[in-house]
């Protein structure tokens, strides 16, 4: 397979799940309705990303009971964005040297 190419789909796999996370943000301050077909896609999609992160900001100091604002989505884009630039880096060792 191309290299290039891998890289490619690999770089779009992950603008996706950037796209779907931002989205949910959005529909979290729209708060629109749980039988909404859009919402109930865009969570089934993203909550197996978020409720780790969710678990992790609980126990740590910055979470728990009373804090309006959830970080989660912030923890999951970095993560992914390490994960990303991890696969990358790979490909273009393998390919490229």
């Amino acid at each position: 397979m191309n290299p290039d190419l891998l890289i490619m789909i690999i770089i779009y796999f992950f603008n996706a799940l950037y796209a779907l996370i931002f989205i949910r943000i959005v529909l979290s301050w729209l708060r629109m309705r749980s039988d909404n077909p859009l919402s109930r896609y865009v969570i089934m999609l993203t909550e197996p990303l978020l409720a780790p992160a969710r678990k992790l900001v609980r126990r740590s100091p910055l979470g728990g009971p009373g804090v309006p604002l959830d970080i989660s989505p912030l923890i999951v884009f970095f993560v992914l964005s390490i994960i990303s630039a991890s696969i990358i880096s790979v490909i273009e060792a393998v390919y490229y040297l």
